[in-house]
């Protein structure tokens, strides 16, 4: 059956033998009072005892569902909150007669996984995310007959009870709030109150009065070349960190192309969903912008359900019998295994006699000593690859030990059944086995395959010059630099440059470099330019004909398109980063030294 068809209608009667209901293995439906609001404001009549069957397709089915009836309109406070309810119930395996112990807080659940959580969504957030996308489809393509008139909605003086209306405008004002200029020529930007060169705006950076003459002063008027600024034309001396992101802010002067304006939830010219529920997390949680620390875990080969044991693992949330005092559960901490020490996560697959005897008979080669924190010990085996018992490797190995010794203390506590190690080592290694040979074989490639690729530099034909380009960013964003060279058929030395522009990220640098070797090769008099670069991003932006002109370095990609045009023949090719060591030197060479922009006559020195 088609997924679409499956789907209920609005104002549809939901029963048990619906396909939207799974496993009735779900405690009892929530309050009849909330099952009913959300319910109605999805327009579903949910008959009696129904939310008991709501199974393990909830995230198949009632999440689109939900989707497709919150991107139109602004769900109440309460109805949000009702969904939410249900989707933690059954999370939890909870319900309004019969809670669970939670080990870990629901927030930290529904953060985003970029950010460390495991990315369930929250209702409210999703459905401010739902309709400032379509605040953003009625603002950038207004030519349609629906967006004409949805747009009428943005009316100052239009007064409807439009429920899409509403939604609209709030969906705009997030929008209008996070709006950005892409510069081209910067003749309608202004320097300080609007957002060009970060999310925040040059007024809001800096405190003191402006001088009457600067206040309208626009981005053309303050770039002087590209990458470079005429100071002098604002009052203030700028922090270097501030100066660093306007020279990495390239404006082309002459340019025909006015500045577009853009909001901060696009990837790519598209509006992102995630970019935005994840700006609204943050300002929730005040989490602000944190690195993934759990990243490795989703990208481990074993089955879904063992990361998300390694991640409680990690986040030290496993009901062990410490945490479970910690709960306020009158309960004896002794190890369920030796009965010597305190039930602790690190103790029951670290340090107890039991759990190293059992590492030791599954030949998985662990080591017992406590000097690392335990999350640091579990992520360090989890990466390691090497081949051990029956050619399994060992992280593959270790987590289905860790699993099946977890297994094993829960018969201990459930059943009253003491596990022997040698049973809990052959069952380890037997699930590591069977996993890796069977179930993982299609798709992860054989360990210890390599294959050999020369990678050389390569001449052009008789006639042509090639550059080799390169970027060089400390951190991603971060201060980068540039460098390249041209040679000839032969070899020989042509020209070659390097400068360091200011920051930002790892494509930008890349993007900078072709620029201006490009530049330079055409101010030369090149006619056939072979340009090689080592990022197969940058080639693939250059070479997309259906890029939009929203995307983030629309700016650069255009000018490199422009100045390419006007070569006779020209070629753009990716090559591996040992075929542009000359250019990753000289990047690398400004990179550390802050070179202003320079190029090179001859062969620079060694």
């Amino acid at each position: 059956m088609p997924l679409i068809a499956s789907f209920p209608t609005p104002g549809s009667l939901l029963t048990m033998r619906n396909p939207l209901f799974g496993s009735p293995r779900i405690p009892p439906p929530p309050p009849p009072s909330m099952k009913s609001t959300a319910s109605r404001e999805l327009n579903f009549s949910v008959v009696d005892h129904s939310g008991k069957y709501l199974g393990s397709l909830l995230g198949f089915k009632v999440s689109p569902i939900i989707t497709f009836h919150t991107n139109y309109a602004i769900l109440p406070a309460k109805t949000s909150k009702a969904i939410d309810k249900i989707i933690r119930d059954f999370f939890w395996n909870s319900s309004s007669n019969k809670n669970k112990i939670h080990t870990i807080c629901w927030d930290k659940v529904c953060i985003p996984t970029s950010l460390g959580g495991l990315g369930i969504h929250l209702t409210k957030e999703r459905n401010l995310s739902l309709i400032t996308k379509l605040a953003w489809q009625v603002k950038s393509n207004p030519i349609p007959l629906w967006s004409k008139v949805v747009s009428q909605y943005l009316n100052p003086s239009c007064n409807s009870f439009s429920t899409t209306g509403k939604a609209i405008k709030k969906g705009y004002s997030y929008i209008a709030s996070s709006s950005t200029s892409f510069i081209s020529n910067g003749k309608n930007t202004n320097v300080w109150y609007d957002s060009w060169f970060s999310e925040d705006y040059l007024r809001s950076l800096i405190v003191g009065p402006l001088q009457k003459d600067e206040i309208s002063i626009n981005v053309n008027r303050f770039a002087n070349d590209f990458g470079f600024w005429d100071w002098s034309r604002i009052s203030f001396d700028l922090p270097v960190n501030i100066k660093n992101l306007i020279t990495a802010t390239p404006c082309f002067k002459d340019s025909p192309n006015d500045d577009v304006t853009s909001c901060n939830f696009l990837k790519n010219g598209v509006f992102s969903l995630n970019l935005m529920y994840n700006k609204l997390i943050s300002y929730k949680r005040f989490i602000g912008s944190i690195v993934n620390p759990y990243k490795w875990i989703w990208q481990l080969k074993c089955h879904s359900r063992l990361k998300f044991f390694l991640w409680m693992c990690v986040n030290n949330d496993l009901p062990t019998k410490v945490t479970l005092l910690k709960r306020k559960v009158p309960i004896s901490v002794t190890c369920s295994f030796c009965n010597l020490e305190d039930e602790t996560a690190s103790h029951i697959f670290r340090d107890c006699p039991l759990a190293q005897n059992i590492w030791h008979l599954s030949n998985c080669k662990v080591s017992f000593q406590s000097l690392n924190p335990f999350e640091e010990w579990i992520e360090d085996n989890c990466l390691q690859s090497s081949l051990e018992t029956l050619s399994t490797p060992h992280n593959v190995l270790f987590i289905y030990t860790l699993w099946h010794i977890w297994l094993a203390r829960i018969d201990i506590i459930f059943k009253n059944n003491f596990p022997s190690p040698v049973n809990i080592a052959k069952k380890s290694v037997a699930s590591a086995v069977e996993f890796f040979h069977i179930a993982a074989s299609n798709s992860v490639p054989p360990l210890g395959q390599t294959f050999s690729v020369n990678v050389k530099w390569s001449p052009p034909s008789f006639g042509w010059w090639k550059l080799n380009s390169d970027g060089a960013c400390s951190g991603n964003p971060g201060p980068f630099a540039i460098g390249g060279l041209i040679r000839d058929h032969m070899g020989n030395w042509v020209k070659g440059f390097l400068g360091f522009v200011g920051q930002g990220i790892a494509l930008k640098a890349e993007l900078w470099a072709i620029f201006s070797g490009t530049k330079l090769a055409f101010d030369l008099g090149c006619n056939c330019l072979w340009i090689e670069t080592d990022s197969l991003l940058a080639c693939n932006l250059l070479l997309d004909t259906a890029l939009s002109n929203l995307h983030e370095h629309w700016n650069l990609i255009s000018s490199c398109r422009s100045v390419l045009q006007r070569f006779s023949e020209v070629k753009l090719s990716h090559t591996f980063r040992e075929g542009n060591q000359c250019a990753d030197l000289l990047a690398k060479s400004s990179l550390l030294k802050h070179d202003d922009y320079l190029v090179f006559q001859n062969l620079p020195p060694s």
